[in-house]
């Protein structure tokens, strides 16, 4: 299981939050992903607990952690008992490179080096 610590730095700027995640570092001013990835640290949990355990709406805990899927830091899965099925959270083992492989999606060219998920600007 991965592990997670953060410290606050100020700036003239604001707060923000460095985030270790077993070596790999996130910088944010967002509080509440902070507090989702130290308590996904602790190990897999549902959104609903998320949602409980930090004090924030479902919805908002659905947001972050759809930021952080597409990020490559966060992945989710089906968990089964009892006949129950549960959508389980946790952080990725690798997190360097699941944050590489989703940076390298995210900035694919196409053919005409155009970046296909972005349009074009016209001036």
């Amino acid at each position: 299981m991965p592990s997670v610590d953060f410290k606050k730095v100020s700036t003239r700027l604001g707060q923000y939050f460095l985030v270790n995640i077993d070596g790999s570092v996130l910088l944010t001013n967002n509080k509440t992903r902070v507090n989702l990835l130290c308590k996904l640290g602790q190990g897999a949990t549902t959104a609903g607990e998320l949602a409980e355990s930090v004090k924030v709406s479902y919805t908002s805990v659905l947001d972050e952690l759809d930021v952080l899927k597409k990020a490559g830091i966060v992945e989710q899965y089906l968990y089964r008992f009892d006949g129950q099925r549960r959508l389980m959270y946790r952080l990725v083992e690798n997190l360097a490179l699941s944050m590489k492989e989703a940076f390298d999606e995210g900035g694919k060219k196409d053919q005409q080096g155009i970046y296909p998920d972005r349009k074009k600007a016209s001036i």
